[in-house]
């Protein structure tokens, strides 16, 4: 509130009586005066400003050349103004520059080993001593190069294939290895659908099969067949198979095996492969779902085997020792709701502990189907229905033939009077006045 004490003075504020307010204001209009000295003033706008970064001058190039012999490069640099972080205010171009620089010295080359030449043997098979050789001469050595470091020559067994007289038979530490590749090895894989998966051969007693008998071959097989390479998503090579892009039907048993001999082949691994489906079976309540198991092959290489189907991790059916050939289907003739969960069909060996995985299923069920619907996946009922239909079909046809042919022999006669209607010439004015009265009650009597 502002008062005046008499005529002709100023306007006072009694800051006696409001004295907060009175500083409020004061400091408010301190801090605006403040901040437009502040835009308004020089420093403030220079302060904003950055000066442009630029380049120094090029330094001196470097004394001596970056090699001893042969060609190398002499570098020069130079610094720019800004020495801050941002990136945009940075100097453009390049910080340093290189040239070539020649020391007129030829550098010294160091030799190098030739492969072997073949063995002279003192025997083509089964096994002799011999001699093979090598040269300095991958490159020469010069211009003052060290020499090769090693013998130039070696001496000790060679070919020792078989001989085509002699028995196919294996040496007792790669037969030994071999055995141990499948009765001490347990391999068996589940992987998502649509993943890739590699399968190994176990390469290492490979290796010592092909340096006994070098025309040996390498074969895979699945579920007993020699498997057929898709070229698209497959791959094959001497220590594993690769299969991209997994789907279901790659389900099996893969053995990775090698034919050393004439109708002699030994399996060296020994793989279960199971793809982990993506979408579930669906199956209404109360009806029924049969699931495939395979493994059969496995019974060929290892004995006392079971198979048994587990959901969700405990077995819910086991088949005991039966033989792998049967009970391939395992039936669920009454699904439940209590039913939906990931079912696994496994091989099992009891006495070493392993289990091989053949199948994996997930299982959804659904609400049971209407009355109606039940009867019709019913086959009887649809075969009787189909009868049904055929002979009610044929009845009717035979009906409406009837039908037709009654009511044209009914219709016969007047077709015929129509007939001569449409081919009687009517008479003319004058033949009708000429005519006598019984010639015209002949005509209409004809009709």
């Amino acid at each position: 509130m502002y008062l005046k004490l008499d005529e002709g003075s100023t306007w006072f504020y009694p800051f006696v009586c409001d004295w907060p307010s009175y500083v409020s204001m004061k400091a408010l209009r301190i801090f605006l005066l403040t901040f437009l000295f502040l835009l308004t003033t020089d420093a403030w706008r220079h302060k904003s400003k950055t000066t442009p970064a630029t380049w120094s001058e090029w330094g001196e190039w470097d004394e001596h050349c970056s090699a001893t012999c042969g060609i190398g490069v002499r570098r020069r640099t130079r610094s720019c103004s800004y020495k801050g972080n941002k990136r945009k205010l940075r100097c453009k171009g390049n910080l340093g520059q290189m040239k070539n620089c020649d020391t007129m010295t030829t550098c010294p080359v160091d030799g190098g080993w030739s492969t072997w030449v073949s063995w002279d043997c003192s025997a083509s098979c089964g096994g002799g001593m011999g001699q093979k050789k090598r040269s300095c001469t991958n490159p020469r050595p010069m211009f003052g190069g060290k020499g090769c470091r090693g013998e130039a020559k070696d001496e000790g067994k060679c070919n020792e294939q078989k001989c085509p007289d002699q028995v196919y038979t294996l040496s007792p530490g790669t037969a030994q290895n071999l055995k141990d590749a499948t009765e001490r090895v347990h391999n068996s894989l589940e992987k998502p659908e649509e993943s890739n998966v590699d399968l190994s051969c176990n390469p290492r007693v490979i290796e010592k099969i092909y340096k006994e008998y070098p025309t040996s071959v390498l074969f895979w097989t699945k579920d007993g067949k020699v498997l057929r390479v898709q070229l698209e998503r497959m791959e094959v090579n001497f220590q594993q198979l690769t299969i991209q892009n997994l789907t279901l039907e790659d389900n099996g048993v893969y053995l990775c095996s090698m034919r050393y001999a004439p109708e002699v082949m030994k399996p060296v691994a020994v793989i279960s492969l199971a793809a982990i489906p993506k979408v579930p079976i669906k199956v209404p309540e109360e009806e029924s779902v049969s699931l495939n198991c395979g493994g059969a092959q496995l019974g060929t290489i290892y004995k006392d085997l079971t198979r048994s189907w587990f959901f969700e991790s405990k077995v819910y059916k086991d088949f005991g020792n039966a033989s792998l050939l049967r009970n391939k289907e395992f039936e669920i003739t009454n699904v439940t709701s209590n039913m939906t969960g990931t079912w696994r069909c496994k091989i099992r060996d009891l006495k070493r502990g392993w289990a091989w995985t053949m199948n994996i299923v997930r299982l959804e069920t659904l609400p049971p189907l209407p009355w109606y619907l039940k009867l019709l996946r019913r086959k009887i009922l649809l075969a009787m229905i189909g009868i049904s239909l055929c002979i009610f079909l044929v009845f009717f046809c035979m009906w409406v033939g009837y039908q037709v042919s009654k009511a044209r022999e009914g219709y016969l006669a007047d077709f015929e009077v129509w007939r001569q209607i449409a081919e009687y010439e009517t008479p003319s004015a004058d033949e009708l006045e000429s005519g006598s009265e019984e010639e015209m009650s002949l005509i209409f009597n004809d009709y």
